[in-house]
């Protein structure tokens, strides 16, 4: 069986890019999101940052996306996961009002997945082609989706000092997301072709 990989990283600081993982393979490196909420440990300290720059963390999160096929059925693997040694964030007395707005960088990128995951399940596939064209189409609709998101949220909390805004994402905005897609929180799917 052959195995085919999409991945994408978000790189979070005002602007979410593109960037390849070069930690693909090195499972100890990431924090999936199916493990819980972010720590203070999955992040590596930085102390050398100007006393002018305003980031307090950096997360590189990625979406990726695996397939194999195995007869007339496609397995896919839908995942998304830190990657702690490319993270870091200032130690400060705020560690945890930035994980709580780190976290939701990370469940607008969960929630992405699930949009996928979501359309995937409900679609029929007469041909591997076509599989691939839909789902490089959706790999792509969801990335533009989660990065306009990303800075939406960015701009609605003003990177997390409006505390007020904070707390709608966190408790509201984001989890009614999530919701919306629960049935499709498990990170494993299968497709039949027709």
């Amino acid at each position: 069986m052959k195995m085919s990989s999409i991945r994408t990283s978000y790189l979070l600081i005002f602007l979410l890019t593109l960037q390849a993982d070069p930690t693909y393979g090195q499972s100890k490196n990431r924090k999936f999101w199916s493990e819980g909420p972010l720590t203070v440990n999955d992040y590596k300290p930085r102390k050398d940052v100007d006393k002018n720059n305003i980031i307090s963390a950096l997360s590189f999160l990625n979406l990726e996306i695996r397939y194999k096929i195995s007869g007339d059925s496609i397995f896919c693997y839908i995942e998304t996961y830190l990657i702690k040694g490319n993270s870091w964030m200032i130690r400060t007395d705020t560690d945890s009002l930035t994980l709580v707005h780190e976290q939701v960088h990370f469940d607008i990128c969960e929630y992405s997945a699930r949009c996928i995951r979501s359309i995937l399940a409900q679609k029929k596939f007469k041909s591997m082609e076509q599989f691939r064209r839909n789902l490089s189409r959706l790999h792509k609709k969801y990335s533009r989706m989660a990065k306009k998101l990303n800075q939406a949220y960015d701009k609605d909390t003003d990177y997390s000092r409006d505390q007020a805004r904070q707390i709608y994402w966190q408790n509201g905005r984001i989890k009614e997301l999530l919701d919306s897609k629960s049935l499709y929180s498990n990170p494993n799917i299968q497709l039949l072709l027709h």
